[in-house]
């Protein structure tokens, strides 16, 4: 979600502007009577820049390298997975097998899907619950302040449009001040006597706020000290610096760190606004100018919250006892301090404004294999270092491995030395131009020593060699798979559980290590109703590929199970095919083993039994058959469509696609269109996409114009195909235009009781 994403942004912001003001008070201290007052206020600049920068450089003087960051066993950048994702969604999916062409369910329809992480922490599910309920109460609490700040505003600015003081000697005196001050712009004066202490409010059109029952108790040279500190505040930008403050405030009012920073900037405003005026006055008017302030501390009202206003009171009493001990003490720093305190700001803003340099960052560098080759002698720990070809095709930003865990350093130098000579050569030139070539793999031994082997490989049509010494070796393609895996397996865990390698041995699986732990519910039932979500389906298939080796989670649901994700050697049997990558899921309850099953990941939620048989090999049914024992024909929404006619069903999707109705989106789909929702573009480190994943079918509005029944194509009993034209108007233009476009739909009965339901849609017959 977007405001999940901004709020942990904004948290990172603020971890980092926290430190920042850390350094910038040891600072000040440090150089408390060396700074000016301007210095000490302008340095807080820099913790505003930190708390609005989402982007920063990196840097190794960066004051965040102190902090750890979390160890990983490999160490890769975020890799886009191109050739291993399904481009399109569940019904693009479908129809592209069944028609062959390019085509779009609505001339746009997307599947959202979480960007790939490199780090997967247990119950990660629970976690990001808890972080959306946290993100919503961090928005309420945002509007609330916002809300507040712009009743309080707008009160004021209610207030201000009367009592513009006309009193000629008032008057007088400012725009005396005014001349002074060089200032030429339109400032009037206006008597409120809800604000005790004269404030400046408002940016474009500024109004100096003052009590009428203080002014009249003013002598004419106080009261021109007051002007003068109001105009000062105007000059140096002071009440757009406060806003700003203000707006930055309100984005982390959850960090105390960010309200005490601002607290003390605007206590260093003040400071720094006495001193441009004492610049400006004789050295005899220093003392009134500060007996002024003082007798204006009894006539301080409650500030308004954050401090909307500058004024010459706007502190408490301990920010007013700093003030006058600057004023007593006022002397013009010299140049060679100045120059100092820019020195001093840029140092800070280069160790507080860069961010930490990331451990990718420095694989990356061009020395990475000669600084990992110091590290391994400096350590003597052994490891496998993978140097991949940026410029490959599906290499995007890939950066070198570092692999130092035993069983997996194991597991692939088992792989190569299992290698083969490379009888056919033509392999070679067989190689298609999705090929990944020029890659490396270095292994260091623990005396220092290092083995080189480049290797190419080819994902279309699984070939690949590995070069040592000038010879050519063949190893098993699951080589070549196992290495892909690692640029998006970035936290592999190879801690198994006994019972699990066991029970996967059993089946002839080899488990290389542990994807990710998740936390399930399984529903109550596995009954689905129409327009539902299809995770009943899933959990209802599922379990008949556990039943198959004598394990069957029926009796556990509506409880919560932990569920591990394995990464399997082997590839998915023939009949998967082109699907080659195997996860093993393995469910528990109470650390018992309850359930079992192979499935492709992103590429198909369904795949095959440990034993490698199929759902028809199993309950000797295919889909149709089977799906019929897991509707619930008794929902009202089932039955009313069940009712309709194939004309019908489509005009019931289409206007549901122009009013947004998911539900009746999904209830208008076979079950087995809709399942596809489940993996298509999915982040593989999950079980399967959840509905609160989102589906955006990127449609603004749908018409539907016509539909015309189209006969002849040869289709498979029980299967009608109509051709209509649909308005569409796309929230983004993606394959196709907004305007009026044919849509051609397959329907069928999935089951003869659930009556007509959309299999597909695209742009072709």
């Amino acid at each position: 979600m977007v405001l999940e994403a901004f709020f942990r942004n904004i948290l990172s912001l603020s971890l980092m502007g926290s430190i920042l003001t850390g350094i910038i008070i040891l600072v000040k201290r440090l150089l408390n009577n060396k700074l000016s007052a301007n210095w000490h206020y302008f340095i807080w600049f820099l913790l505003i820049v930190r708390l609005t920068m989402p982007f920063a450089p990196e840097s190794s003087l960066s004051i965040f390298n102190l902090f750890p960051s979390t160890p990983q066993k490999i160490e890769t950048a975020q890799y886009s997975n191109i050739d291993r994702n399904v481009p399109f969604s569940p019904i693009e999916k479908d129809l592209q097998s069944f028609t062959g062409t390019d085509m779009d369910t609505t001339g746009n329809l997307q599947s959202k899907s979480d960007d790939m992480v490199n780090e997967v922490e247990p119950n990660k599910e629970s976690f990001d619950f808890n972080f959306r309920i946290i993100s919503i109460i961090y928005l309420i609490g945002t509007v609330l302040f916002l809300l507040y700040i712009f009743i309080l505003n707008s009160t004021l600015l209610i207030r201000t449009r009367k009592g513009i003081c006309k009193d000629e000697e008032i008057l007088r005196i400012f725009n005396g001040c005014k001349l002074k001050m060089n200032v030429k712009k339109d400032i009037p004066i206006v008597y409120d006597n809800n604000m005790k202490t004269p404030s400046l409010f408002g940016l474009v059109r500024p109004k100096l706020l003052i009590s009428s029952e203080i002014i009249n108790t003013l002598s004419e040279e106080e009261k021109r000290y007051i002007f003068l500190h109001e105009l000062a505040h105007f000059k140096r930008k002071d009440n757009w610096a406060n806003w700003i403050m203000l707006l930055v405030q309100i984005l982390h009012w959850f960090n105390p760190i960010v309200w005490y920073a601002f607290y003390k900037m605007r206590e260093d405003c003040e400071v720094a606004c006495d001193a441009y005026v004492l610049s400006r006055l004789k050295e005899v008017e220093h003392k009134k100018y500060g007996e002024t302030i003082i007798n204006l501390i009894n006539a301080i009202s409650k500030p308004y919250w954050a401090s909307i206003t500058t004024g010459m009171t706007n502190s408490n009493r301990s920010g007013i006892k700093r003030r006058i001990k600057m004023i007593a003490m006022f002397r013009k720093n010299s140049w060679k301090w100045s120059v100092a305190a820019v020195v001093i700001i840029v140092a800070v803003g280069v160790v507080g404004l860069t961010n930490q340099t990331s451990l990718r960052t420095l694989a990356g560098k061009d020395d990475f294999e000669h600084t990992g080759n110091q590290a391994n002698s400096s350590t003597g720990t052994p490891r496998i270092e993978l140097i991949l070809d940026t410029n490959g095709l599906y290499w995007n930003e890939v950066k070198p491995i570092s692999i130092t865990d035993d069983k997996m350093i194991h597991d692939i130098m088992s792989m190569i030395e299992e290698s083969k000579p490379l009888a056919d050569e033509s392999k070679i030139g067989n190689m298609s131009g999705m090929a990944r070539k020029n890659n490396k793999l270095i292994r260091y031994e623990t005396e220092g020593s290092k083995r080189e082997i480049a290797f190419a490989y080819d994902t279309l049509y699984e070939i690949g060699y590995i070069e040592e010494d000038g010879r050519r070796l063949e190893p098993d393609y699951s080589f070549f798979r196992y290495i892909a895996d690692l640029n998006e397996y970035s936290n592999p865990d190879t801690n198994i559980e006994a019972q699990v390698m066991q029970l996967f041995n059993k089946y002839n699986w080899t488990v290389d290590y542990r994807i990710n732990t998740l936390k399930e519910k399984l529903p109550e039932s596995l009954k689905h109703k129409a327009g539902e979500y299809p995770v009943k389906i899933y959990w209802a298939y599922n379990n008949e590929l556990s039943k198959e080796i004598g394990l069957d989670f029926a009796e556990y649901l509506g409880k919560d199970v932990v569920i591990d994700i394995y990464r399997l050697r082997e590839p998915l049997p023939e009949f998967m095919k082109p699907r080659r990558d195997a996860r093993g899921i393995v469910l528990k309850y109470n650390d018992e083993i309850i359930g079992a099953y192979i499935d492709a990941g992103r590429h198909d939620s369904f795949a095959c039994s440990l034993d490698r048989r199929s759902l028809k090999d199993i309950t000797g049914k295919e889909w149709d058959g089977w799906i019929e024992s897991y509707i619930d024909y008794e929902d009202e929404l089932e039955i009313k469509l069940s009712k309709m006619e194939p004309e019908d069903i489509i005009r019931e999707y289409f206007k549901a696609l122009d009013r947004n109705d998911i539900k009746m989106i999904w209830a208008c789909m076979t079950r087995k269109n809709l399942s596809g929702h489940l993996s298509s573009n999915m982040n593989n480190q999950y079980l399967f996409n959840t509905d609160e994943d989102g589906i955006d079918y990127n449609i603004k509005s749908a018409k539907l114009l016509e539909i015309k029944e189209i006969k002849g194509l040869n289709n498979e009993p029980g299967v009608l195909e109509y051709m209509v034209e649909v308005d569409f108007d796309f929230k983004k233009s993606i394959t196709s235009d907004d305007g009026v476009q044919p849509r051609f739909v397959i329907l069928k009965k999935e089951t003869e009781k659930s009556g007509w339901r959309i299999n597909s849609i695209g742009t072709g017959p």
